[in-house]
This record gives C-alpha cells, structure tokens and sequence, in this order.
C-alpha cells in the first residue's frame, strides 16, 4: 500500500501544475512588460527592448562620441581663428561628454595659455597628468614657473602677456 499511496502522491503533485509551452524567457520578458505598462500606461516607447533598436546610429555612446569630436573640432577651429574664448568652451564641452580623453584637456590648457590664465592651463595639465602620469611634467612645470615670473613684481597689466609671448618665442627658437 505505500507504494500505490506514494504513486498517487507524485500523480496528484505533477497534476497540481500547469504545464506551459512558454519559455522562462519569454515569462520574464512578459513580466518585465507587464511592470512597465503599470507604472508607464500605455506608453510603448518603453516597451522596446535593446534587441529591436534599429538604428545603431542611435546608441548614447555614438552620440556622445560624434557631440564630443563634433566640440572638439570646433574648439580647434576657433583657435585657428584665433577666438580663445570660444575655444576654451568648446573643449568644455568636449570634456563635459569625454572626461577621459587626454588631449581635451591639452587643448583646452593652450587655449587657456594664450588668454593668460596660468591657473586655468595648469589646473587643466593637472587633469591631463592625472590621466596620463608624468606625461606633462615639464610642460606644467613651465607654466608654473611663468606665473612666478610673469606676476613677480609686476605693476603693468599688459606685461604678463608680452613676458609670456617673450619666453615662448625664446623656447621655440632653442
């Protein structure tokens, strides 16, 4: 008699489930769809999933890459034009999407450099130092001893800039 009741025990328990057709994917899928129809309505820009996308060309990292290069050359531009103002935000910009990118920050200290502002070139040559270890030693050492330099008592307000263009023409003569 146990194994007969033992039998009807294991009957009764593959009886008491409901055999499905429906892989467990495809149940998380529905669960997943059936949570963000409840808290989106009836909304389905939210039910596409990553496999549908497409257009590659519309993946965030291609956009902020193409936004990035896109500041960036705009930035370039400006200093070929001579607009350091307009140069030093597109590199931020830049930056802003690209925070890891070493010659953003590069370019954005020799805009900064040909404005006269020691402290924003060095503070960017800091970061790009900090990227790319003791890549920029001499080039951060040469704008601190500038802004000693330059600024040692100096009364003129124009001089800053004529002993800086001074010294870079002397550099690039060596």
């Amino acid at each position: 008699m146990d194994t007969s009741e033992e039998t009807d025990d294991q009957t009764d328990a593959e009886q008491s489930f409901f055999p499905t057709a429906v892989s467990e994917e495809e149940l998380v899928e529905a669960k997943r769809k059936s949570t963000l129809k409840r808290l989106f309505g009836s909304s389905k820009i939210f039910l596409h999933t990553e496999k549908s996308c497409q257009r590659p060309d519309l993946q965030g990292s291609l956009i902020i890459q193409s936004k990035a290069a896109e500041h960036y050359t705009n930035g370039e531009e400006a200093m070929g034009k001579s607009q350091y103002e307009r140069a030093v935000t597109c590199f931020s910009k830049a930056i802003t999407l690209k925070p890891q990118q070493v010659q953003l920050y590069v370019s954005q200290a020799e805009a900064y450099l040909q404005l006269c502002d020691f402290q924003s070139a060095a503070a960017c040559y800091k970061q790009a130092w900090l990227l790319e270890p003791g890549a920029f030693r001499d080039r951060l050492a040469f704008i601190y001893y500038l802004q000693v330099e330059v600024f040692a008592g100096s009364n003129d307000e124009d001089l800053p800039c004529r002993s800086l263009f001074s010294v870079m023409n002397i550099l690039l003569q060596c």
